[in-house]
C-alpha cells in the first residue's frame, strides 16, 4: 500500500470516528462549586461579553475567566469550555526586570500547575500572576476537582515567593 493510499485510508478514519463528547458548565456551577469550597468575596460578571468570576481564596484575589461561551437551545444561560483562573501580587520595587523574569521562569520549570506571568500595570506597577487552564472540550466535567488544582496552584505560589523571599507590596497575602 502507498503511503498516499495510507494517509488517505487514515483520514477518512479519524473524519468519521466520532469526536469526543463536549461538556460545557455555566458560570453558575463554577461559582457553586467554588462556594462549596470556601471560597470568599465570590462575585459574577460579563467583562468585555466574557463571563468573570471574582474571589479569595486562601488570601489571594483571584479572578476566573470563562471562555468558548454560547447558548445552547433556547436556554438563556451561558455554556463554557474553558475556565481560566488568574491570581497576581503585586512586586514592590527595586527588582531588575531580569530578576524578575528568572523568578518566573523558576515557578515555570519546577511546578506542576499553572504557570507564572509578569505583568506590567501603569496603576499598580509590575505584577507577577500564577495562571491556569482548564479546558472542557473533552469528556471531562467542571467539579470540584477544578478548584482542588486551583487552590493547590494557588498554595504553590505562596510557598514559592515566601521560599525566594519575594518582596511584596502587601506581603501579608502570603501569612
Amino acid at each position: 500500500m502507498s503511503v498516499r493510499v495510507l494517509l488517505a485510508f487514515l483520514s477518512i478514519l479519524v473524519l468519521a470516528s466520532p469526536a469526543a463528547k463536549a461538556d460545557p458548565f455555566r458560570v453558575q456551577d463554577v461559582t457553586k462549586e467554588l462556594e462549596d469550597a470556601g471560597v470568599e468575596q465570590l462575585s459574577q460578571a460579563i467583562l468585555w461579553g466574557q463571563p468573570m468570576i471574582s474571589g479569595k481564596m486562601n488570601e489571594f484575589g483571584f479572578n476566573a475567566g470563562l471562555r468558548e461561551c454560547s447558548r445552547l437551545n433556547s436556554d438563556e444561560d451561558l455554556y463554557c469550555y474553558e475556565a481560566a483562573f488568574k491570581a497576581c501580587v503585586m512586586i514592590a520595587a527595586g527588582y531588575e526586570r531580569i530578576e524578575l523574569l528568572e523568578l518566573a521562569n523558576g515557578y515555570n520549570l519546577t511546578r506542576m500547575y499553572g504557570h507564572v506571568v509578569l505583568a506590567d500595570n501603569s496603576t499598580m506597577g509590575t505584577l507577577l500572576c500564577v495562571e491556569t487552564l482548564a479546558d472542557f472540550r473533552d469528556e471531562n466535567l467542571f467539579s470540584y476537582d477544578e478548584v482542588v488544582i486551583w487552590e493547590q496552584t494557588v498554595d504553590d505560589f505562596r510557598a514559592f515567593l515566601i521560599d525566594k523571599e519575594v518582596r511584596l507590596v502587601d506581603p501579608s497575602q502570603l501569612y
